[in-house]
């Protein structure tokens, strides 16, 4: 029971319930409070016996938070590998004055053994001459992140704020840029299935095994709810979060 055994994401506004189960998923989804933007990477990896080189392009970011008066910032990426609480290499790139939308076009090279603690800590900064640490987003990645992502391109990673972005790291799915329109995606309705088996059930609904009718190879899962239900029991965030991570890579 999601009311009995939920969480209840702390943010003042949203109060979004997960179950317990979920709790880690609530905390990435407080990208959605900050509107803190995002940054755009390229990982390359190289690896030997003993160590791996890491090559990461900076493209640019988007939707910055202003600092300034004048409603822009002065950002610059700012980059810190460690392992442990020991720091092995840090990196600053320039800073490109008055705007909330820069192009880095920069590229840093890491090099890192093949460490399970490694942690590679990445955020978002606007230069001040009252305070050099007026950080407006970041986040972070393991070497087990490093390495899943070095096989994608401009990957858009979303900025956390404080805390979160020592610990998490969130990749937003180009399919939710606005405006976004992928150009000849079939249109599908359930008579093009044909359902093989229920998977399982849940609060409220089934998971059931189905395949193309056109194309029986091609097996997929489909979810089955009530709108009714789902509706008069308040459940429409709860739906909405299963959504955004089928969605995720």
């Amino acid at each position: 029971n999601i009311f009995n055994k939920g969480y209840v994401c702390g943010h003042e506004t949203c109060q979004l319930r997960v179950h317990s189960n979920c709790r880690a998923l609530a905390s990435r989804e407080s990208i959605k409070h900050s509107d803190s933007g995002f940054l755009v990477l390229n990982i390359i990896s190289f690896s030997t016996d003993t160590s791996k080189t890491v090559q990461i392009d900076i493209k640019q970011a988007r939707n910055l938070t202003a600092s300034k008066k004048n409603g822009l910032s002065d950002p610059f990426c700012k980059f810190i590998l460690s392992s442990g609480s020991q720091v092995i290499q840090t990196y600053r790139s320039e800073i490109q004055k008055d705007t909330l939308n820069p192009v880095f076009d920069d590229s840093v090279l890491f090099t890192v053994t093949h460490d399970s603690n490694v942690k590679l800590c990445v955020s978002i900064h606007s230069s001040s001459k009252r305070n050099s640490q007026n950080m407006l987003g970041g986040f972070s990645l393991t070497l087990d992140d490093i390495m899943r992502y070095s096989t994608a391109t401009d990957i858009r990673f979303g900025l956390l704020k404080n805390r979160l972005a020592r610990k998490l790291h969130q990749v937003i799915p180009v399919a939710t840029n606005p405006g976004f329109c992928e150009q000849n995606v079939p249109v599908l309705s359930l008579d093009d299935f044909s359902v093989i088996s229920i998977v399982g059930e849940g609060g409220f609904g089934r998971v059931v095994l189905a395949e193309l009718k056109k194309s029986p190879e091609k097996a997929c899962v489909l979810k089955v709810f009530s709108k009714k239900q789902v509706i008069g029991q308040n459940l429409i965030n709860e739906l909405l979060i299963e959504h955004r991570v089928a969605l995720s890579p």
